[in-house]
C-alpha cells in the first residue's frame, strides 16, 4: 500500500470512528512514520474540525446528565482534547452540547 492511501484510509477511520481531532490524526500519522507533505494531503479531506468536534461532543453529553453542569463541562472539554482538540474548539463544542442538556451553562476554570 502506498504512504498516501495508507494515510487518507488512516484519516478516514479517525473522523468517521473516533472523531478525532486534526492534533490526533496528524500524531497518528507521524507516529506511522508518513511524511509531513503526505499528512496535510490527507487531512485535506477530513472535513471541518469544528464539526466533529460537535459531533463528538453532542453524542457523549446526554450521558453526563447525572453531573453537575460544572463537572459535566470538565470531563467533555477533557476528552475533546484528548481527542485532538485545541482548546477553543474543546471549549465551544463543550459548551454548546451542553446547552442542549443543561442549559447555558457557565464555564469552570478547566485551565486549573
Amino acid at each position: 500500500m502506498d504512504d498516501d492511501r495508507f494515510a487518507r484510509e488512516l484519516v478516514r477511520s479517525h473522523v468517521t470512528t473516533r472523531l478525532s481531532g486534526d492534533r490526533a490524526i496528524k500524531a497518528a500519522l507521524r507516529q506511522r512514520g508518513v511524511s509531513e507533505v503526505v499528512q496535510e494531503q490527507a487531512l485535506r479531506g477530513a472535513g471541518e474540525e469544528t464539526e466533529r468536534a460537535a459531533a463528538l461532543a453532542s453524542r457523549r453529553a446526554p450521558r453526563m446528565r447525572g453531573l453537575s453542569p460544572e463537572v459535566a463541562f470538565r470531563r467533555l472539554h477533557g476528552l475533546l482534547m484528548r481527542r485532538g482538540y485545541g482548546p477553543g474548539i474543546a471549549r465551544q463544542a463543550a459548551r454548546e452540547a451542553l446547552q442542549e442538556v443543561f442549559g447555558p451553562v457557565e464555564e469552570p476554570d478547566v485551565d486549573a
